[in-house]
């Protein structure tokens, strides 16, 4: 193949800054009412993006008003950074992170507010709002406000200005905190206190949602109770929304992924492992229903799609919801669907994007990245009530020769509804 010395050294480079990786093809099968290239980071050149940055395997984030925001492992090979697009505006850097820091991924109001943390390995700089209206970057938390704290993780923020984050103190404990305007804490959930691990937790509106492991304080074993929680953040009611059969004999699932994708309106999706009358494991989507208050499957390994990948499905008010799964020619495809047309069946998922998909650049036609050994997406998704999705995929040339760098695209998925 041409260009494989060149490949290895820019694959090396990825794996290096995180990326982990697959190949293989297939193409769109869905017609879009908007497809936008949004970035595209690269060793040699790059849109919207300084030249030599890499955004590795980050979540790209977009809000109601379609802002977009994801942070970048490396600008133009040095700091890490935040990258913000304004809805019909230019992207731009809009922090820099100190020489030697890391950076959280970002999370998004529907104000255009951003919030992460800069850290180091055992060392918390503290906790950041940038808001993307007057520009202004504002420290919701300090080191010192939370002493003896190794990490604070799964930054997240609400509308009502409400910064959410995991803290992991020097007990080897963790606890879901929110942290106000005012610098008000409250812990939402701790370790020992119910639960023997917490997860990772999405906010979204009035909820907040996380898978949970009910225990002693550090005690993880396998054996012990796996639940799904849904707590209403404004008056502090708790739901529990699905159990393992180490919670209910009766039940069905035998354990769930880690991540949740959670709407605005409390409707959860979640991805739980079965098992088949033959004894032989899969993994299945499922949809809460917080109107209705019924719990319904999706779709399935087998049935649906090859293998789900391990990233948190993702689902909006309107019920749309999507996933990154292989299909059945084993090509890393993000796959979607509007709840409501699916059947017992599963009929009305959709293959939005294979590996080997052609694609638009700003330089180029092109295609997701489709080699032995090397995934053509990275990262999660994130979609709005609007129907926006955006996502990470890695692009070459549409005949393979020449690799283009990494690239958030926004794709609009109302036509499915129609």
């Amino acid at each position: 193949m041409p260009r494989v010395s060149l490949y290895c050294l820019i694959s090396s480079l990825f794996l290096f800054f995180g990326i982990s990786v697959a190949s293989i093809s297939g193409g769109p099968k869905f017609g879009y009412d908007d497809f936008s290239l949004l970035l595209r980071a690269n060793l040699t050149d790059g849109y919207q993006i300084p030249s030599g940055s890499f955004i590795s395997n980050a979540t790209p984030v977009i809000n109601d008003r379609a802002d977009v925001a994801i942070m970048s492992n490396s600008i133009s090979g040095g700091k890490a950074g935040i990258w913000f697009r304004p809805n019909r505006g230019e992207g731009k850097i809009v922090y820099r992170a100190e020489q030697g820091r890391a950076l959280s991924q970002v999370d998004l109001n529907n104000h255009g507010d951003l919030a992460f943390s800069q850290h180091d390995i055992g060392l918390i700089d503290g906790v950041f709002i940038y808001r993307g209206s007057s520009h202004r970057l504002e420290t919701r938390v300090l080191p010192g406000d939370f002493p003896r704290t190794d990490a604070m993780s799964f930054i997240r923020l609400s509308d009502s200005d409400n910064l959410f984050f995991r803290r992991l103190n020097w007990s080897n404990f963790r606890e879901v905190i929110s942290v106000d305007s005012s610098g008000s804490a409250f812990e939402w959930l701790i370790e020992g206190e119910g639960p023997s691990y917490l997860f990772t937790h999405q906010v979204s509106g009035d909820y907040l949602a996380i898978k949970v492991k009910l225990g002693e304080r550090n005690d993880y074993s396998a054996s012990l109770p796996d639940q799904i929680w849904l707590l209403n953040i404004v008056t502090g009611d708790k739901r529990v929304i699905a159990v393992d059969r180490d919670t209910d004999s009766s039940s069905s699932f035998l354990d769930f992924d880690n991540s949740v994708g959670l709407a605005r309106n409390g409707d959860i999706v979640f991805v739980a492992h079965k098992m088949h009358p033959t004894g032989e494991r899969y993994r299945a989507i499922y949809h809460w229903d917080n109107d209705s208050n019924s719990l319904n499957m999706l779709g399935a390994e087998g049935r649906d799609f090859k293998q789900i990948e391990y990233f948190a499905p993702v689902v909006n008010d309107s019920g749309t919801v999507a996933l990154r799964a292989l299909n059945f020619e084993g090509n890393r495809t993000i796959f979607a669907a509007s709840i409501q047309k699916l059947n017992d069946q599963g009929i009305g998922w959709v293959e939005l994007l294979s590996e080997g998909s052609l694609v638009q650049s700003d330089r180029e036609t092109a295609r997701i990245l489709y080699r032995e050994g090397f995934p053509g997406f990275s990262g999660g998704l994130s979609l709005n009530n609007h129907n926006d999705l955006v996502f990470n995929a890695l692009i070459e040339d549409k005949i393979g020769e020449k690799f283009l760098g990494q690239a958030i695209y926004k794709v609009n998925l109302s036509r499915l509804k129609k």
